[in-house]
């Protein structure tokens, strides 16, 4: 292949990057990942990672509140970790040579400290605090699927493995 696209929040030392994070556990996780990168970066595979959603704290709102704002808080703690990582995996993209790509795909769904939890027809768009449901899953499938396609168009520009 010449693209492996990962998301953040998948098994790699401490796991996924969690609000509770101290900063070794996220240089660890950060350590995983620019492992898996270089291995996949030397077989000439380029790496798209999308960025991990916040968690939610829809338990804070009452339904009734719910009805007049759609939107909920950020978990504590969690903007302020996923902001670290991304920080963090953002060195090593810049040191890739156009073969590690980070995007996210919360534009639009969150916000500095709020997240959208339900859509302009009242469908709930998460499962539960860190899962998207199906209906957040198709309104971020455009946001992925644009971040696809500019991650293979990158790749398609790139030799075959990284030495040539």
């Amino acid at each position: 292949p010449k693209l492996v696209v990962l998301f953040q929040c998948y098994r790699v030392g401490t796991g996924c990057p969690q609000p509770q994070m101290n900063a070794a556990e996220r240089n660890e996780y950060v350590a995983g990942v620019a492992s898996i990168i270089s291995e996949l970066n030397v077989s000439g595979i380029s790496v798209l990672q999308i960025l991990d959603l916040p968690a939610v704290s829809p338990e804070q709102v009452s339904p009734s509140l719910l009805l007049n704002n759609p939107r909920v808080p950020i978990q504590r703690g969690a903007a302020q970790t996923n902001a670290e990582v991304a920080r963090l995996l953002g060195v090593i993209a810049q040191s890739s040579n156009g073969r590690y790509q980070i995007d996210e795909i919360t534009t639009g769904l969150c916000a500095a400290d709020t997240c959208r939890y339900v859509d302009d027809k009242n469908k709930p768009l998460w499962l539960d605090s860190d899962h998207l449901s199906p209906f957040g899953v198709v309104d971020r499938t455009e946001s992925l699927r644009s971040a696809i396609e500019k991650a293979l168009a990158q790749a398609a520009k790139l030799p075959t493995s990284a030495g040539s």
